[in-house]
């Protein structure tokens, strides 16, 4: 892998206090270019900018926490102009890796059509899957909510998916 260490000028312009940052590749030092330029161009401040490097950096490197931050960040339209389907590229990744409120936000994003196509058996596989690692939040209610609109041959699809998800550890689901 290409190592490139890279002075961040602009991140120095807007107070970053580390001056250089190592880019491990050219994707990610885009990426760092892009989100803080559009957090400078939309009037973020620093510690705003700061913040959306840092959690840039640690998705990109696999945290799963950052990279379900980063699926909020663009869900909400935080620090980013608000765009699904990246929401729901971070926040799969992050899902992948059982990173329960990850889980919980991809099954949002499937009941309601966001980023990907509304689909009720892969909301409710997913809300069951953070459901059963024990989400404290409201998987469980949202999972039910969903089985409303379903028939038992749905729900019972649903349930198989989430068994074999569970199997395959989470990858690929």
């Amino acid at each position: 892998m290409l190592t490139v260490t890279l002075c961040l000028i602009p991140l120095v312009l807007l107070g970053s206090t580390t001056g250089c940052e190592v880019i491990r590749t050219a994707d990610m030092a885009y990426n760092v270019f892009k989100l803080v330029r559009v957090a400078y161009q939309l009037g973020g401040s620093t510690d705003e900018t700061d913040e959306l490097e840092e959690v840039l950096l640690l998705a990109e490197q696999g945290n799963s926490e950052s990279q379900n931050k980063l699926g909020e960040f663009y869900d909400y339209g935080w620090g980013v102009p608000r765009n699904d389907e990246e929401a729901v590229k971070w926040y799969r990744l992050a899902a992948e890796q059982r990173h329960v409120p990850a889980q919980s936000n991809l099954g949002w994003m499937y009941k309601m059509g966001r980023g990907v196509k509304m689909e009720n058996i892969r909301a409710h596989m997913w809300f069951d899957i953070a459901a059963s690692l024990g989400d404290k939040d409201n998987a469980a209610k949202f999972r039910d909510e969903v089985a409303r609109y379903m028939t038992s041959a749905q729900i019972a699809k649903a349930q198989k998916l989430a068994r074999e998800c569970k199997r395959k550890n989470y990858e690929g689901c």
